[in-house]
């Protein structure tokens, strides 16, 4: 007499115990700001700006705003300081009788002009970011637009702030050429960190994109002295003629 066959057991559904090799990393942390400015400023590396990149709610319309905030900051500063020395300066004048007056005129105009002074900053960073990344894919960069904003303007938007306050300052305005260059160094990691290529194709990225606006500046002004070269010789022929009227005999 045959025995009976086993009944089949359905499957477990217990997974085994995962191994070392199959444990996830763990989620990237959410970053403020100020963390964000902080780390891109004082911590730059390629992990640094690949942990801000992978921050949750960063985004490009983000990377606007500070640049925004932080130009209309600056722009406030700038303004504050110089309504300030300008104080100093004519207060043992004559005109220090009127000073509020006057200086409450210029504060009320640079008030308007806040706005202006806000969003310009903003517009010429997306266009010089797009041009960038733009030259950057054509030299195999695997980034996209909206991550090289926020690499870009984590570090731009508390810079800006820094050399503001640096140039004010006497003695220290020095320091801006030292700004300058830090910054260079900073947007150079932040192409290759983004583009996930070389620090030579990043170099060579900014260069390129130098080079196409010195020859589209150099292109401006050659159509306007074209344009305006006939008013410009008939102005100096005037001036010239004008001069030698008024020149003294000779004796």
């Amino acid at each position: 007499m045959n025995s009976p066959s086993p009944t089949p057991q359905p499957p477990s559904s217990f997974s085994p115990k995962p191994t070392s090799s199959s444990v996830f990393d763990p989620p990237p942390r959410s970053l403020s700001a100020l963390e964000i400015w902080a780390l891109a400023v004082t911590k730059p590396s390629l992990h640094t700006f690949e942990e801000i990149l992978q921050s949750p709610g960063v985004s490009a319309g983000r990377a606007f705003s500070w640049i925004f905030v932080s130009s209309l900051i600056s722009y406030g500063l700038a303004v504050l300081l110089q309504l300030i020395l300008n104080g100093f300066q004519f207060s043992n004048t004559d005109l220090g009788l009127n000073l509020p007056i006057m200086l409450g005129s210029v504060g009320l105009m640079m008030l308007c002009l806040a706005p202006v002074a806000a969003v310009l900053p903003v517009l010429g960073f997306i266009i010089n970011t797009a041009i960038l990344q733009w030259v950057a894919g054509g030299l195999d960069g695997k980034g996209s637009f909206s991550q090289l904003c926020i690499a870009l303007a984590a570090f731009s938007a508390p810079i800006t702030l820094i050399a503001t306050l640096v140039a004010v300052i006497p003695f220290v305005n020095l320091l801006s050429i030292l700004i300058g260059v830090y910054s260079l160094v900073l947007t150079v990691m932040a192409v290759s960190a983004v583009n996930r290529f070389s620090y030579g194709k990043a170099v060579a990225s900014l260069f390129l994109v130098w080079l196409g606006m010195l020859v589209i500046t150099l292109f401006i002004v050659a159509m306007l002295l074209v344009l305006l070269g006939p008013a410009i010789d008939s102005f100096y022929q005037e001036f010239m003629q004008q001069m030698m009227q008024n020149m003294p005999p000779l004796p």
